[in-house]
């Protein structure tokens, strides 16, 4: 969206894909995941993973319906932090509009917060 200048200035968030040259890069990039920046909770994840990573997060994540539009990760992880820690917050949104649509998903540290 840079080049093309069709950047959303409503939008609290934005999303970025790094490619490193180094793996060492990637470990620390990943080791960041859940570090407050601006009063966002950022999520630093691997764009591919192993069949174990994927299993694995379908066991510590839950689907999350009826969510207000205008909703933010940062409104979902204050209303589920109590249930364990989280390492992120994923909201689907309308990508012209940014607008919500009332569901997403959330990542636990471990299966303890999906019970």
């Amino acid at each position: 969206c840079l080049k093309t200048n069709k950047v959303n200035e409503n939008a609290t968030c934005k999303n970025a894909y790094i490619v490193f040259d180094h793996e060492g890069c990637l470990e620390e990039a990943l080791s960041k995941n859940g570090i407050l920046v601006n009063d966002h909770h950022i999520r630093v994840d691997r764009i591919v993973k192993s069949k174990q990573q994927i299993k694995d997060d379908s066991k510590n994540s839950i689907f999350i319906g009826n969510i207000p539009f205008a909703a933010s990760e940062e409104d979902i992880r204050l209303a589920l932090e109590q249930c364990g820690e989280i390492e992120y917050v994923r909201l689907l949104r309308d990508s012209k509009t940014n607008i919500g649509k009332g569901f997403g998903y959330v990542k636990f540290a471990d299966s303890s917060g999906v019970m």
